[in-house]
Parts: C-alpha cells; structure tokens; sequence
C-alpha cells in the first residue's frame, strides 16, 4: 500500500505544482472580454487564447482526468474493504484494524479526485469563452 500511495501522493503534488504554475495564463484568457473595439483585437486575443489552451489546458486536463482514471480502481477496492470491515467488526473494533496508509489513499483519491472537478469545470469554461472570442 505504501508505493501506491507515495504514487499517487507525487503524482497528485505534480498535477498540484502544474495547476498552481499554469492557472494565472489560463486566468488572464477567461478575464478578456471580447472587444467592440475591431476584429484584430480579439484575432489576437484568440491566438493568445489557442495558444493557452494547446500548452497548458489540454495537457493540465488530459493529466488531470488520466490521474484519477488510473487510480480510481483502488480507491473504490480501499473503500469497499474499509466498509467490510466496519460492517463486520462495528465502530467499536475499528480503531483496533485502523490502517493510516489506506486512509490516507483515500484522502488523497478523494483530493485527486475533487482538483479533477475543477480542472474539467475551469477548462470547459475555457473552452466556452475561448469559442466565444472566436465568434465575435
């Protein structure tokens, strides 16, 4: 258990770093508006904005959803043996057959699991505003 979770736990402080470092651009694009100034304008903040999106959204979100895709098999497997073993021995036994390891696997699935959610909420925004300064 404890190379899958310093697996999973690196592997998470990664996608963390690259979120945290990549976040401000991908930011600045979905703060543009689409300028009634002239078509150049928003030529350029398009271009800007498909260059964010090549370079740091598709890879932070293709990462993001692989993660939790590769890890989400044991996670339900620590959850189902987690409920077992409540079922069976009751809450007056579990402290007796806690396993920090396996908890802190699923704190970290779950955490992996939630920055995944935002990733796919912040780059489908992305997306949207992103075809909406292409239209314009």
């Amino acid at each position: 258990m404890s190379d899958i979770l310093s697996s999973i736990s690196i592997l998470v402080g990664i996608l963390t770093a690259l979120f945290s470092l990549f976040f401000p651009s991908i930011d600045e694009i979905l703060n543009l508006n689409s300028s009634s100034a002239g078509n150049r304008d928003n030529t350029l903040n398009y271009r800007r904005g498909k260059s964010v999106r090549n370079t740091k959204v598709f890879p932070l979100l293709f990462g993001a959803i692989l993660l939790t895709i590769v890890f989400i098999p044991e996670l339900i497997n620590q959850l189902k043996i987690a409920w077992l073993v409540f079922r069976v021995n009751g809450n007056s036994i579990i402290w007796n057959t806690y396993d920090t390891a396996s908890a802190a696997y699923i704190v970290t699935s779950i955490f992996a699991i939630t920055l995944t959610i935002s990733i796919c909420y912040i780059s489908f925004r992305f997306f949207v505003h992103l075809k909406t300064l292409r239209d314009y």
